[in-house]
C-alpha cells in the first residue's frame, strides 16, 4: 500500500482519469480484457484510437504491421501486449503535448514526449539483447517520467514554482521538485499510476527508475534497463526531459543486467533508426485532430 503524498499538511488530491481513456484503463484492468469492448471504446474517440493504432502497428509489435483497422490490430494482439499498448495510449491521451498557460514557455511537453519515446525505444533494444519483454520495456520507458507531466498538466502553479526554482538555482529538475514540493516526479508518478490502475510492475518501474535497486525482480530488471536508457537518451540529446544533466552510467547496474559494454555499443549502433521512429511516434500521436 503506497503512503499518500502530503502537501501543505494534507494528502494530495490525485487527478482522476476521465472520458474514453478512463474507460480504456478500466477495460484492460479486467482479468481477461474484452477485445470487443476495447474496440467499442476506441470507436468513441478517434484521437485515442489513432494513438492506440500508431503505438500498436508502428512501435510495439512487428507482426501487427500486417493489420489494417483498429479492430484488426486489437484482434491480432496477445492479451498482455494488448494491455501494454492500451495503457500507453490511454496515458498519452490523458497527458497531452499541448502546453499549459503557466509553464508553456518553460516546459515543452512535445519535446518531453520525444525524450520519453526515445527512452522507450532504447529500453526495447536493450531488453531484446538480454531476454526481457520488449513491449514491457518500451511502455515502461515511454511512461517512466509520467509524474512530471502529471505535475505540469494537473498542478501547473506548483510546477511553475519548480521551474522557477530550477532556473534560479541552476539545479537538476528532480532536485528542484524535491526542494519546492517535498516530493518528486517518481513519487507522484507512482501514486497516479497506481490510482489509475496501471499494472503493479509498471507502478514499481515509474517509482524506482532512478533507483532500480529499491524494487525486486522482474520490475527491478526493467527499471534498471530504463535507468540506463534514460541516461543514453539524455546523452544522445533526443527531446528534453526537463534539464540537460547526463548522469554517469552505473557499472553495477550494467553488471546486474549482465549487460556489457560491447552489447551497449551494439544497441547504440542500432539506435539511429529507432530514435527516428521515436520522433515520428510523437509527431503522429501528439498532433491535434
Amino acid at each position: 500500500m503506497l503512503q499518500p503524498i502530503i502537501s501543505r499538511g494534507r494528502p494530495l488530491n490525485l487527478p482522476i482519469p476521465t472520458g474514453a481513456a478512463s474507460r480504456l484503463l478500466e477495460c484492460i484492468g479486467a482479468a481477461v480484457p474484452s477485445p470487443w469492448s476495447l474496440v467499442s471504446i476506441l470507436d468513441d474517440d478517434p484521437l485515442l484510437a489513432r494513438r492506440f493504432h500508431r503505438l500498436a502497428i508502428s512501435t510495439l509489435v512487428d507482426g501487427a504491421r500486417r493489420g489494417g483497422s483498429v479492430g484488426e490490430v486489437v484482434m491480432a494482439l496477445e492479451p498482455d501486449v494488448l494491455r501494454q499498448v492500451a495503457t500507453a495510449a490511454a496515458v498519452m491521451h490523458l497527458l497531452p503535448a499541448s502546453p499549459s498557460g503557466l509553464t508553456g514557455e518553460q516546459f515543452d511537453r512535445f519535446r518531453f514526449w520525444e525524450h520519453s519515446a526515445a527512452v522507450g525505444v532504447l529500453s526495447r533494444l536493450m531488453a531484446r539483447n538480454i531476454g526481457l519483454d520488449p513491449s514491457q520495456a518500451f511502455v515502461g520507458g515511454l511512461l517512466h517520467d509520467m509524474g512530471r507531466l502529471v505535475l505540469d498538466v494537473h498542478f501547473p502553479r506548483e510546477f511553475s514554482a519548480v521551474l522557477q526554482y530550477q532556473l534560479r538555482h541552476d539545479t537538476w529538475i528532480r532536485d528542484a521538485e524535491a526542494a519546492v514540493l517535498g516530493y518528486d516526479h517518481c513519487m507522484i508518478g507512482e501514486q497516479v499510476a497506481s490510482a489509475w490502475g496501471l499494472s503493479t510492475q509498471l507502478v514499481e518501474i515509474i517509482g524506482t527508475h532512478h533507483q532500480p535497486e529499491r524494487t525486486d525482480p522482474p520490475a527491478s530488471q526493467l527499471a534498471a534497463v530504463i535507468h540506463v536508457a534514460d541516461i543514453l537518451a539524455r546523452g544522445l540529446q533526443v527531446g528534453y526531459p526537463g534539464d540537460d544533466a547526463i548522469p554517469m552510467l552505473s557499472e553495477p547496474t550494467l553488471r546486474r543486467l549482465r549487460f556489457n559494454w560491447s552489447q551497449l555499443r551494439d544497441c547504440l549502433s542500432e539506435a539511429e533508426q529507432s530514435l527516428h521512429e521515436a520522433r515520428l511516434l510523437v509527431q503522429e500521436t501528439m498532433r491535434p485532430e
